[in-house]
């Protein structure tokens, strides 16, 4: 392998997509009015990488709550035309945000918008088509020479909420990953570029009504406070049944917002004896497609008969249902779900998963790949619904079952979809090897 391969060009870049009018907040269905002011500016954030002379990749996260499918396709088509980049190497990412302005199809059935509200919503989408458009050719043309590293802490204040939230009972055991994962850029004069760093976690610690980017707006405004020049960009992990605790409390967003930007600066600077790795090209990226089935749908007469005693989005979601059997239209059976693989020379992995994704996603693939050089993100491409583990479906509950039907789907996911989904992810894996010798330990997951 040539050096020119192990030899990095980064480029990062952050663009505000602070809406400029009163918008409604995404997230939660009993909002009752749009955004109450501004009590911090969100952002939209792009790391672009280049291995020697192998095609750029560009990794993305927003503020905001998550993605349509259409909003995904726009921005895919910009990416390929614009500038070049392979859909296999465009990761959009999303904080999923409760406190971030209402996209356009993310979630309809959460919000009943008259035609004013919908415009406001449609203004916005399209401005954020622009400002990521932005942001990425940005990231681009900030390609220097670079050195990347790779560490992980931990922070405590993610707990599984199907322990600790009422009213749907305690089911044990329960799993939690508290794992902080870093990627430092530097350039090659040794000033710091950047940090692109997670946690598996809700961000659904702040409920004011103000638009602000929650413990990660917080996380990313601290880190970048105490380095000037820098952009700290937050990812999402498989936090679909992990949630901040407590919250909705005033400045427990500030709170696990210094928490964890203290956790990536005890990775920058070797704090207690926490290591970080060279990372090293080259970087090879997969994506694939996999079909999730859907469990047989509800005919018309039960539906019918769950209406009584529904208000608000809980009604909402079962007429939507009937209006699709009245209209002649099939209920789903199955959904087209999108996920990539990025694998370095130097052994670390990122595993980038769609939509809601479980805690047991997150430790299956660090336990089969390695816990110390795998990566695993959410809450990434368009957002759909929990994506549940064999386990959540056995258990039942909100993301198994219950919180299916206010995304627009007739019911639960068919138990082969843990399955379904590792098996394509481990085959992206083989297939995204690179032809390069790697570290002893960092293939210890497979051993």
């Amino acid at each position: 392998m040539s050096e020119s391969k192990n030899s990095w060009r980064a480029g990062m870049s952050a663009v505000d997509i602070t809406p400029v009018e009163p918008i409604w907040l995404s997230g939660w269905s009993n909002r009752e009015s749009p955004s109450a002011g501004v009590s911090q500016r969100i952002f939209v954030k792009v790391l672009a990488l280049q291995s020697g002379d192998d095609p750029i990749t560009i990794l993305l996260s927003s503020d905001l709550m998550g993605y349509s499918v259409e909003f995904v396709a726009e921005m895919v088509d910009i990416a390929e035309k614009q500038f070049g980049i392979d859909r296999a190497r465009i990761a959009l990412c999303a904080t999923h945000n409760h406190s971030a302005p209402v996209t356009t199809n993310v979630l309809p059935l959460y919000y009943v918008f008259d035609e004013k509200q919908l415009e406001v919503v449609k203004r916005y989408t399209e401005l954020t088509v622009r400002k990521f458009t932005e942001a990425i050719g940005k990231a681009i043309a900030d390609l220097a020479p670079a050195e990347l590293s790779f560490g992980q802490n931990v922070a405590g204040f993610a707990t599984n909420r199907r322990r600790s939230r009422p009213p749907e009972g305690v089911f044990l055991p329960q799993v939690v990953d508290q794992d902080v994962p870093v990627l430092m850029v530097k350039r090659a004069t040794g000033e710091l570029r950047g940090l692109v760093f997670g946690y598996a976690c809700h961000t659904t610690t702040v409920n004011d009504g103000t638009i602000n980017g929650d413990y990660a707006g917080f996380a990313q405004a601290e880190l970048e406070s105490l380095h000037p020049g820098a952009v700290a960009m937050f990812i999402a992990g498989c936090g679909g049944d992990a949630g901040p605790n407590p919250r909705w409390r005033k400045g427990f967003g500030e709170l696990y917002g210094h928490v964890l930007a203290q956790a990536v600066e005890d990775v920058l600077t070797g704090h207690m004896g926490i290591a970080s790795e060279p990372v090293t090209g080259p970087l090879n990226a997969g994506d694939a497609t996999v079909t999730l089935h859907f469990q047989p749908p509800p005919d018309r007469q039960t539906l019918q008969a769950m209406l009584p005693g529904r208000k608000t989005m809980q009604l909402r979601e079962v007429q939507y249902q009937i209006a699709k059997l009245d209209a002649g239209e099939p209920l789903a059976s199955e959904y087209p779900y999108p996920l990539q693989v990025w694998r370095f020379g130097s052994g670390h992995t990122f595993v980038i998963l769609s939509s809601e994704v479980v805690l047991d996603y997150s430790l299956k693939f660090k336990q089969s790949f390695g816990c110390d050089t795998t990566w695993v993100m959410a809450y990434a491409n368009e957002h759909i619904a929990y994506i549940p583990s064999q386990r959540i479906l056995t258990e039942g509950g909100y993301e198994g079952a219950a919180g299916m039907m206010e995304c627009g789907f007739p019911g639960p996911f068919t138990g082969d979809i843990e399955s379904t989904i590792v098996d394509k992810v481990e085959t992206l894996y083989r297939q995204t090897e690179p032809k390069i010798a790697t570290h002893d330990h960092h293939n210890k997951g497979n051993q």
